[in-house]
This record gives structure tokens, sequence and C-alpha cells, in this order.
């Protein structure tokens, strides 16, 4: 029985001493940074891709079987370049018959102007009466009338023959080609698409929080994951004013200032727009800042104990650092580094 005291008095006793220990003896030990001075440079972060402003679908207006094809994708082409050219035989025979219905009706229109003519004289010296000259201007007046529609019908023919080829609308890229020689296409059917190289954009989706941070012409870096160790120049041409409910982002564009060799539709990019850009600012490396409940938080080491202090503002760079400059804290402070949720105020530490 003495024994069993004995060793309930020994495990009171050990606990006693390792929670005396803990108390003032063993603390958390800290690592501390210090608040410096330095610009602040503001960059709302974004993901996209790429993309183009001039990017068009060419389509067979008449349709047909594809007899002609030089389109290919990847090439290069020529403003009003002929890509495709379908069966135009019905065409052909329809433009003929309509030059010829028009050389006919100039002869007639020929033939009904002299007799016209003739007729006119005639009735001046009173040898035919007025109606037949009324009748002669009338058969003239026809005759311009149907030459005028045999034009229009040739017009048409001719417009009908160029239906039947499919060409470039500007120089550009073939990044898409959907038709083989011997396909029967059905009027108005895609066959190419085409996109200008000169009109490629980067399109990414923005935060609606960084949304008042950011206006046109603000520059911007641009990386690819195709080009990991490059960083290409950009400008923030436009912003699109809707917001996406599920993701609640705006999208916008940037216009590169020169883009890469090889820069394909689709290919994943990193943004990085320069909202701001703060001269001798107050900064602290933002893994002194702990977030909690929307605020932010350091903790100041006074007397081997920690203060905490909360930020009033703490603008961020988008990388390494935050702007503290209105939080009441000085250059050369030493905040700690990487601070644990379990951090209190008032707490016992050691500082390395």
């Amino acid at each position: 029985m003495k024994r069993k005291y004995i060793v309930i008095i020994s495990l009171v006793f050990i606990i006693t001493v390792y929670i005396v220990y803990k108390a003032f003896f063993n603390h958390e030990k800290v690592q501390t940074v210090a608040v410096t001075r330095g610009n602040l440079i503001t960059l709302i972060y974004a993901t996209g891709t790429v993309t183009a402003d001039s990017v068009a679908t060419l389509r067979s207006e008449a349709g047909g079987i594809v007899k002609y094809i030089i389109g290919k994708e990847g090439m290069f082409v020529k403003k009003g370049a002929v890509l495709l050219r379908t069966d135009r035989s019905d065409q052909e025979l329809r433009l003929k018959d309509a030059e010829n219905q028009i050389k006919s009706a100039e002869l007639d229109l020929e033939a009904r102007e002299r007799d016209l003519k003739r007729k006119e004289s005639l009735y001046k010296t009173n040898s035919i009466t007025k109606k037949d000259y009324e009748d002669a201007k009338q058969s003239f007046d026809l005759a311009k009338v149907s030459l005028s529609q045999k034009k229009l019908s040739l017009d048409i023919a001719r417009q009908n023959l160029t239906k039947t080829e499919v060409t470039a609308p500007f120089p550009g890229v073939l990044v898409n080609v959907r038709v083989n020689l011997g396909d029967n296409l059905t009027p108005n059917a895609e066959c190419f698409e085409i996109l200008s190289p000169g009109s490629i954009v980067v399109q990414g989706e923005v935060d609606e929080q960084d949304l008042g941070k950011i206006n046109y012409g603000l520059p911007a870096l641009v990386a690819f994951d195709a080009y990991p160790n490059e960083k290409y120049e950009g400008v923030l041409e436009r912003i699109v004013p809707r917001t996406d409910e599920a993701t609640k982002t705006s999208r916008v564009y940037i216009k590169l200032k020169q883009s890469p060799e090889k820069l394909n539709l689709g290919m994943t990019a990193t943004i990085n727009i320069k909202a701001d850009e703060k001269q001798n600012a107050l900064l602290l490396p933002r893994t002194a800042i702990l977030e909690e409940n929307r605020n932010r938080y350091v903790f100041k080491v006074e007397n081997e104990r920690l203060k905490k202090i909360r930020l009033n503002t703490a603008s961020m760079d988008g990388g390494r650092f935050a702007d503290v400059s209105e939080s009441g804290l000085s250059e050369g402070v030493r905040i700690v580094d990487q601070p644990k949720n379990s951090y209190s105020d008032n707490m016992k530490v050691d500082v390395n």
C-alpha cells in the first residue's frame, strides 16, 4: 500500500515538474523578419488562354462536289486566294446562256431602235399614223427593259459562279480544314477556319474582387506554359462588363507587344496585370501575416512575449511582400515569421 502511494506521489511530481518546465523554461521558438522599405508593385493575377480577334469560318455557299482544293491546315494564304472550288458545270452553262441572251437582246434593241428612227421620220411627214409611231416606240422601250432584265440575269449567273469558290477574306493561317477532294457539300457547309496572326490576344479571367483595381491600358506580363522561362509584355486592351455567376470572374483581353514565334490557339497562359506601384512603402514578407476571419494580423515580440497587432491595410503585390505602411509599424521592427494559428497575445517565446 505504501509503495502505491509512493508511485502516485512520484507521478504527480513528474507532471508538476513538466508543467513548470513548459510554463517557465521551454518556450515556443520563433523566427523573426524585419519591416523594410521599398517599392511595392501590385499585380493582379489571372489564368488565360491564347485566342484571336480575327478568326473566320469559311463556307461553300453553292455546295456540290469538291473538284479542287488547295487549303491545308497550317498553310499561310493571301487575301483572295482560292482555297476550294466545287463542280461549276451547271453554273457555267447558265452563264453562257445568259451571255447569249444578252447578245440576242442587244441585237433586238438595235433593230427596234432603227425601226423607231425610221417611223419617227415617216410620222413627221405624215406618212404613217400616230399609232404606228407609238407602237414602234413601245416596242423599243420593251426591248430596253428586256435587255436590262437579261443583264440582271447575267449578273446573277456570274455571282452564282463565284459561289462555287471559297476564297480567303484576309491574309492568314488556316487552322482547320474540314473538307476533302470529292466531298459532296451541302449549301453553306463549313470548309475552313482561318485566323489573322496579327489579331492574336490572350484571354484571361480576373476575380471580381480585383476588377476595381484594373483599367484599360495597364501593362501586363504574360507567361506561357510552352515557354516557361520567358515573359512577354502586353497591354490590358479590353474588359468584358459581365461577371460569371459560377466562377465570380470577368474576362479580360491582353494584347501582346511581341509574341513568341510559335503561339497556338488554346495555349495556356499566366497573366500578371500591373495595377499599381507604391514608392518607399513599408514592406513585410507575406509569410509573416496571419489571416483570421478575413482580418490580417502579425505578431511582434516584446520582452520575450508575443504582441498581436492587427493590420489596418496590407496591400499584396501578388508576390512575396505586403504593404503595412498604415498599420503603426516602423522600419526595422522585428515580426514573427510564419506564425501559427495556435499563437496568442502575450504568449512566452524564444527568438532564434
